[in-house]
């Protein structure tokens, strides 16, 4: 226990150093701007040949005499009333749960197990990133030219802990935390109020599909979630660089989206809307120039690496794209299975309900306009994989868009509870 809380000490000494000297607003988006850069300085000391080891998890102590002292920047809310304890109450029972339903059993799900974990044990076990696990195309290993953002994350764990395919379903339930505290803290800071704010935790919490969904859920130890999170950081910042206009803010923007990159291959459809967004809405080439070198420049080391890596699939989504037009028949049944599973009570409860009843509803301020867009833009790069899919279309869409759109639901949670105080 002592060690697992060393580990996640760490990462919150990071994310405060960030917070006090970077960030200053923010504390638990300076955690989640900490967690990614400090996986990639872990990615870089393996680029480097320097062996995985537990020195890498005391790097964030080095920090530690810098941090003091520490002010928080106060949130000025009222005093609980009895609604806001019942919210409390109800959310924690939520927290609870999820934390127990999801420790309670080993990491077993495919996707789960067969990628990130291996990818994982395959980094602790051998210390580096250029073994023949990951190189010899002959070796059996599933997908690997995917992102490692999570493998090292499990892998740095492993370092301290040992392998424990149970244990290490920690890592889930932290960054779903992370999840729930920047949009808490978020809200709190437009001032749309307590109960409110605990409302909308509770929105995104009594999602059947974190805790039921097969693919993706906390319990399966998939990489949506890490990638809802870096989302999330992203369009928050996002939404402050169009209405204040801040240069910080578009550079976090940048940041946010090279360590979304870096967690899944769908990170670099999201981080192209939001350049398209940016050239859509005629904004400044210098603010361009800065998204552009924010998400880029921290990836060339991965770009690299994984051009090297053996690719074992031949059927390739680009290139299918001189097919589009033949499949334009396929809109129709893309947009059918979209619409049913937004509206799966099994997976989603009512939460999309929601978040479109308060889209339509609620007047949008114009900082807002251009973040509205952005979902919009991202939806139909993901709707658009399904155009030129080689594969059974009806069947991709039941196992693939369902994680699609948990990539999005901490964002859509934090951007219709923002429409709320206007």
């Amino acid at each position: 226990m002592i060690k697992i809380i060393l580990f996640f000490l760490g990462i919150l000494i990071g994310g405060t150093f960030i917070y006090k000297y970077w960030m200053k607003k923010y504390i638990f988006l300076s955690i989640v701007l900490f967690l990614g850069g400090y996986i990639f300085l872990i990615f870089y000391l393996l680029c480097l040949k320097i062996p995985l080891n537990k020195g890498f998890i005391l790097l964030p102590f080095i920090l530690l005499p810098f941090l003091f002292p520490v002010r928080i920047k106060k949130i000025h809310i009222a005093l609980p009333n009895m609604p806001s304890l019942i919210l409390i109450f109800i959310l924690l029972v939520i927290l609870i749960f999820g934390v127990v339903d999801t420790i309670k059993y080993p990491l077993y799900e495919r996707d789960g197990l067969d990628i990130w974990l291996t990818k994982a044990k395959m980094i602790y076990l051998d210390k580096t990133i250029y073994s023949e696990n990951f190189f010899d195309a002959d070796r059996i290993q599933d997908h690997p030219r995917y992102p490692l953002f999570l493998p090292i994350f499990e892998a740095s764990y492993f370092s301290l802990m040992g392998i424990n395919e149970r244990n290490v379903k920690i890592i889930g339930i932290f960054i779903w935390l992370l999840i729930l505290g920047v949009i808490f803290e978020t809200l709190l800071r437009t001032k749309i109020g307590l109960n409110n704010a605990l409302f909308a935790l509770i929105l995104l919490s009594l999602i059947p599909a974190y805790y039921l969904m097969p693919d993706g859920s906390l319990n399966t130890g998939y990489a949506d979630i890490p990638l809802s999170l870096f989302y999330l950081g992203a369009i928050i910042t996002f939404c402050q660089y169009f209405e204040s206009g801040e240069k910080a803010s578009i550079m976090f923007t940048g940041i946010f989206s090279s360590f979304a990159i870096f967690t899944k291959n769908e990170g670099i459809a999201f981080a192209i809307s939001i350049f398209i967004i940016m050239v859509f809405f005629r904004k400044r080439k210098q603010d361009i120039g800065i998204f552009l070198l924010s998400s880029i420049l921290p990836i060339i080391p991965y770009l690299i690496i994984k051009y090297h890596l053996p690719n074992l699939y031949t059927e390739h989504y680009l290139s299918h794209i001189p097919e589009i037009f033949s499949h334009i028949s396929r809109i129709a049944i893309i947009l059918r299975n979209a619409i049913f599973e937004a509206f799966n009570p099994k997976h989603w409860g009512i939460f999309w309900v929601i978040v479109i009843y308060i889209f339509s509803v609620k007047k949008t301020a114009k900082h807002l306009h251009p973040i509205k867009l952005l979902i919009i833009v991202i939806f139909g790069f993901y709707l658009g994989i399904f155009l030129i899919t080689p594969w059974d279309i009806n069947f991709q869409m039941k196992i693939v868009f369902s994680r699609m759109l948990l990539h999005l639901a901490p964002s859509a949670t934090f951007l219709c509870f923002s429409l709320l105080n206007l």
